[in-house]
């Protein structure tokens, strides 16, 4: 296995591969979108390596690091491969929608679309796609 190889070389062993193969992982359930915004080829194949410490919230439409062993997202808002300004962040119109409904993120009334990119695919918000 390529990790196994990789944490024999930097020499921190299983401690290593547990670090890589968490990097990917969201401890929220964060539904994960397989079409960001943002799609140049550096970007779209860091995304799939789970060795790159890089996320995509497509709820927000965030790019982020992963930090602190992967429970924190440092946002990012340039790409950095090809230095282009990423899509703008959603995260406060998604806030704003959900108090216009009387509502908060984790709440079991908020609308299924919300758990994804759904709520703003296809529509006109926040100045990106």
């Amino acid at each position: 296995m390529r990790l196994n190889a990789l944490a024999q070389q930097r020499g921190s062993g299983d401690r290593y591969i547990t670090l890589l193969s968490r990097l990917k992982e969201r401890p929220d359930g964060e539904a994960v979108s397989a079409d960001p915004p943002h799609g140049c080829d550096g970007m779209a194949r860091a995304l799939e390596d789970s060795r790159v410490p890089l996320e995509y919230l497509p709820k927000y439409r965030e790019y982020g690091l992963l930090v602190a062993g992967g429970s924190a997202v440092q946002i990012i808002e340039h790409c950095p491969w090809c230095g282009l300004s990423l899509p703008p962040s959603l995260r406060d119109e998604f806030l704003d929608r959900l108090g216009a409904m009387g509502l908060e993120p984790g709440d079991p009334e908020v609308p299924a679309d919300f758990a994804s990119d759904a709520w703003w695919k296809g529509r006109e918000i926040g100045g990106g796609p």
